[in-house]
Formats: structure tokens, sequence, C-alpha cells
């Protein structure tokens, strides 16, 4: 079955009007898919937080000078030396910023470093400076991963708005 016209006129609306009914179509699709980006790369500067380095640096002298005195005292003054590491623990655990999952897991670490630098033996390895070191390194990756997903998104934004601008 063929579709047969009786002028130009009306072939050109009718092909006009499917044109214009892809469109909408077309531009309802990218207006989803730029909402769905756009909420992806909100969670993701969440999810980034914010990463001190100054902190991290601060935290790690600390730690260092801390694990000296353990070292050379060999814990003689263990009341002064859990007073220290309470201290310390609590630093890390309430002065972190970041995202709730970087915080859970500098607090987790900053309250098993301070139990096992209660421990009269286990005490005496650089336990502060090794745990701060391995914050750093952990929150480090999971920011750089965060950081190029991020950018992926915000291209790809980018693109789809640039579609929808030409579109309009």
């Amino acid at each position: 079955m063929s579709i047969t016209y009786r002028d130009d006129d009306e072939y050109e609306e009718y092909e006009n009007a499917m044109r214009e009914a892809r469109n909408k179509v077309n531009l309802s699709s990218k207006l989803d898919a730029l909402k769905k980006y756009q909420a992806k790369a909100f969670e993701l500067r969440k999810k980034i937080g914010n990463f001190s380095i100054t902190f991290f640096t601060l935290a790690l002298m600390f730690a260092g000078f801390k694990d000296l005195l353990d070292i050379f005292s060999i814990e003689l003054f263990s009341w002064l030396d859990w007073i220290i590491d309470l201290g310390f623990g609590a630093v890390l655990f309430f002065g972190c910023k970041g995202s709730v999952q970087q915080v859970k897991t500098i607090r987790m670490t900053s309250v098993g470093a301070s139990i096992a630098e209660a421990i009269p033996i286990i005490g005496a390895l650089p336990l502060w400076t090794v745990s701060v070191l391995l914050l750093y390194i952990k929150m480090g990756q999971k920011n750089r991963t965060a950081k190029l997903d991020l950018k992926k998104f915000e291209e790809q934004i980018a693109q789809l708005n640039n579609e929808i601008a030409q579109m309009q």
C-alpha cells in the first residue's frame, strides 16, 4: 500500500511534521540522558570531597615525631604515650573532612591505630606513620579515579548540551 499525495505542498507539510516529531523524540531522549549524567556527576563530586594535603602533611609530620618518640623512649612513660595516642587519634577522627566514605575510612584507621598503640610492645612500632601514609595513598587513589570518571561525565554533559542547543 502506498500513500499518494495530491500535490507537493501536502507532501512537504507531511515531511516537516515527521521531521519535527523525530526532533522532539530525539530532544527528549537527549534531555533525559543529560539529567542522568548530571546526577552521576553530582554524586561523584560528593564522593571526591575535600582531600586536604595540608591535613595529611601535618598528620604525617606529627605521626613521624610521635613514632620516633615511641622508638627511642621504648614507651617508658606509657601513660603519657597513651594520652598522646588518644589525642592524635581524636584529631584524625574529628579533624578529617571529605566524603562520607573517606571519613569512615580515616576514622576506622585512627581508632585501629589508637588501640594498637596502647599495646606495649606493638606501640613501639611506627604504626601512626604507616597508617597516615596508607590513608594518604588510599584517599589519593580513590580521588584520582573519581576525578577521571567525573571528567568523562563532564565531557559527555558538554557534548549533550551542544547537541541540545543545536536542536533548539
